[in-house]
């Protein structure tokens, strides 16, 4: 996860897709898709909190 963060950190964006609730928390936000929509975004806040 350092290095997403650091990639982050230099101004990149990071798509990552997960199941994993623990791993999702890493980033800024979380969006929730159901069927191909979207269902729910969840704002975070800073990376890596």
């Amino acid at each position: 996860m350092d290095l997403f963060e650091d990639l982050s950190e230099r101004g990149n964006t990071i798509l990552m897709v997960t199941h994993e609730r623990p791993i999702a928390e890493h980033a800024e936000r979380i969006v929730h898709l159901l069927d191909g929509e979207i269902e729910d975004v969840e704002e975070l806040g800073e990376v890596g909190r």
